[in-house]
């Protein structure tokens, strides 16, 4: 009787394990059956003293992350660049992957720990599917100048006469202890040479506007980044302090020339105008999410759905279903989003340079106990007109002294050093009175404010978001501020 027990136990541990596998690995291989590019946020830790680890582990958080993925590690520094070398990967999530750098790189004499340098990071899924650098960055001491990134890290080469001046790029910097005094060189690695209009490969110090301590901006003559030659152009930008000696200097940190001018998708970036239904019930059933705007592909597009700051789900990947055409989408949704309520960011991709990809602006799709299952048929996203009805006169209600809440935000991040961007906040009590407090920046006046004020734009100024890291977002109705809502900065 024991045995027969145990025989039964086993097989049940065996049937729950089947199912598990099934469900599990049935779902991951739907979404990754759509080839997707993984995209780095950021790398942690970001900064190293030389030659004060043997080893490091490195955490990389970003998306698009899959059992396969594997970090590649490149070091730049003065004696050029080295690698790329292929760490052993451990997957965390399909937005977090770790590995451990070896200050030693088996079978070669490069101690990458060693040296005062930018070491690249890359994620890939695939030799064409690979993602966007970042680094981490190895100084000699703290009270050195660093870079820890730069915008823009790569440009397209202009394709100009030799005898045309061309314009000059401008280029950020962005790291710590930057002076007024600080100079910046570029150190050509592999420059085009003079045939081209290029330059003789040796240091030049570019005309350098301080910034602010943690920011400095040069401006690289177009003799550097004219097309020519059967490579591309890279340059180490090198920060140096030399108003006080001893003189100090920062790690190299690569900049790139492709060798041909960069093309981009013809679709351009698609856009979202609305989306049917834009709430779903909890653990809904499936059926068909359409979408409307502009810049869509039945072959090419591709519908991504992520979490919020009100709700973490797996992400999912969806490609568009035969009946889409270049304004609507209509996709299979997956059962069961989520089990709890909140609110998920629905986003529509195209693919541009190489194998990057292009997003839209995400739209929240609510996730409650009281929404419909979505339709098992497309449904069209026109919206109808409205009822034509007599105005009448009516007193806007005041919110002054109501108390507003914020449920979410779209985006709920962007990366360091972007451009001055719109945020729409959902919640409750905004009117156009409300004030949004970014961090501790002076509190900014929306653009708009929908009627039933639940819905509030505003821009955030570029000078908001330098500095990476988290910052806490809140709305405030006069003396009433709502709680704090997390808002990331990743490099």
């Amino acid at each position: 009787m024991n045995r027969f027990v145990v025989l039964l136990s086993i097989l049940a541990t065996l049937s729950t394990s089947l199912v598990y596998q099934m469900t599990t690995y049935g779902f991951t291989t739907k979404a990754d059956s759509i080839p997707l590019t993984p995209t780095i946020s950021s790398v942690s830790p970001y900064i190293l003293l030389v030659g004060s680890v043997t080893t490091q582990e490195i955490t990389v958080r970003g998306t698009n992350f899959i059992n396969s993925s594997q970090i590649s590690i490149k070091s730049y520094s003065h004696l050029g660049s080295v690698g790329p070398w292929t760490l052993v990967t451990q997957y965390i999530s399909p937005t977090e992957l770790r590995a451990t750098v070896q200050g030693n790189i088996p079978g070669t004499n490069t101690n990458v720990l060693s040296i005062t340098s930018s070491i690249g990071v890359y994620v890939k899924n695939s030799s064409t599917l690979v993602s966007n650098p970042s680094y981490f960055n190895l100084i000699q001491s703290l009270d050195h100048p660093w870079i820890r990134y730069i915008s823009p890290f790569e440009i397209p080469c202009q394709n100009i006469p030799l005898n045309t001046a061309g314009v000059s790029v401008a280029i950020d910097l962005y790291g710590n202890n930057f002076t007024q005094g600080s100079i910046v060189d570029a150190i050509p690695v592999n420059a085009i040479g003079s045939q081209y209009g290029g330059i003789s490969n040796s240091p030049y110090s570019i005309p350098t506007a301080y910034i602010s301590p943690n920011n400095l901006r040069v401006s690289l003559p177009a003799s550097y980044i004219r097309c020519g030659g059967s490579t591309g152009n890279t340059y180490y930008l090198q920060v140096k302090n030399v108003t006080a000696p001893p003189a100090r200097f920062s790690n190299n940190f690569p900049f790139f020339v492709n060798i041909q001018p960069t093309t981009t998708t013809t679709l351009g970036t698609p856009a979202i105008n609305s989306i049917l239904p834009n709430e779903i019930p909890i653990n809904n059933t499936a059926g068909i999410l359409s979408i409307d705007g502009t810049n869509f592909s039945q072959t090419a597009s591709r519908i991504h759905i992520s979490s919020t700051n009100s709700l973490t789900i797996n992400p999912i990947n969806l490609t568009p279903l035969s009946s889409s055409t270049a304004t609507q989408l209509n996709v299979n949704l997956p059962a069961n989003i989520s089990p709890t309520a909140g609110s998920v960011l629905v986003r529509v991709s195209n693919p541009s340079t190489g194998s990057t990809r292009v997003y839209s602006v995400g739209v929240p799709l609510r996730i409650n106990t009281t929404a419909s299952n979505p339709p098992t048929t497309p449904t069209t996203t026109t919206p109808t007109a409205p009822t034509t009805t007599t105005p009448t006169t009516t007193t806007t209600p005041t919110t002054t002294n109501v108390t507003p809440t914020i449920t979410s935000l779209n985006p709920d991040f962007i990366r360091a050093g972007s451009a001055s961007f719109p945020i729409t906040i959902t919640g409750t009590g905004f009117s156009s009175s409300s004030r949004v407090i970014f961090g501790g920046n002076p509190p900014l006046t929306p653009t708009s404010v929908n009627s039933n004020g639940t819905q509030l734009t505003v821009t955030i100024p570029a000078t908001y978001v330098v500095t990476g890291g988290r910052y806490e977002i809140r709305v405030s109705n006069g003396t009433s501020i709502s709680s704090p809502t997390n808002f990331d900065v990743p490099f």
